[in-house]
């Protein structure tokens, strides 16, 4: 599992994984806040001459955690296994055909809003429905590890992982410095509070 922070634009990137000839791309798109940026997508990928590639996006949405659920059981069933008469039993850690793997990309944007949805709603619950959630995800990718998933989260959402990154930069600074003869400086680390953990905090914690 990934975490993607920040707006940045996401569709140049959709666009080189559509693209991908070296494997059949597939791209779920599942969002809480916001739509499919289908107009963006089309001035860099046109419709008229990629047509196949667009019949590999699905779009779904998810208001809340037991939606988000809805969409991972649905996925699981069309990833993993067969749904064809003749092979309705039959598990799969990867399709290939004509020599050409398929691949899947789970684009998950607003987890934090389907998360807050559902705490309104029961907070115990809620935070079941998020492991089931998370726990599915981490069996899919088990099973198929050509899945790749992904979580769309604003920064604020995730200040410790931000910091881990930062820290992360500063280390391979200083080892860079220290292979380099310089001095060695001293490397400041960032305290952590005691506030409680976001949901990007916590996916990083837990499950990456």
């Amino acid at each position: 599992m990934e975490i993607r922070l920040g707006e940045e634009n996401i569709c140049q990137d959709f666009v080189l994984y559509m693209k991908e000839e070296s494997f059949k791309p597939h791209l779920h798109y599942i969002s809480a806040i916001s739509s499919f940026p289908i107009s963006k997508l089309t001035e860099i990928l046109p419709m008229s001459e990629n047509k196949e590639a667009y019949d590999r996006i699905n779009v779904l949405s998810a208001v809340d955690l037991q939606e988000l659920n809805a969409c991972i059981k649905q996925l699981y069933q069309r990833i993993i296994f067969n749904t064809t008469a003749k092979d309705l039993n039959t598990e799969q850690t990867s399709k290939i055909q004509n020599g050409v793997e398929d691949r899947h990309w789970l684009y998950i944007d607003g987890i934090q809003t389907m998360f807050q949805l559902s705490q309104l709603q029961d907070q115990v619950q809620a935070h079941a429905a998020l492991n089931n959630s998370l726990l599915r995800l981490r069996l899919l990718h088990k099973k198929c590890n050509s899945v790749k998933v992904m979580f769309q989260l604003p920064k604020t959402e995730a200040p410790e992982y931000v910091r881990h990154l930062r820290e992360r930069e500063e280390d391979d600074a200083e080892r860079n410095r220290i292979a380099n003869g310089r001095d060695r400086h001293s490397n400041k680390r960032f305290k952590r509070d005691n506030t409680g953990i976001l949901i990007g905090d916590y996916l990083w914690k837990y499950y990456m």
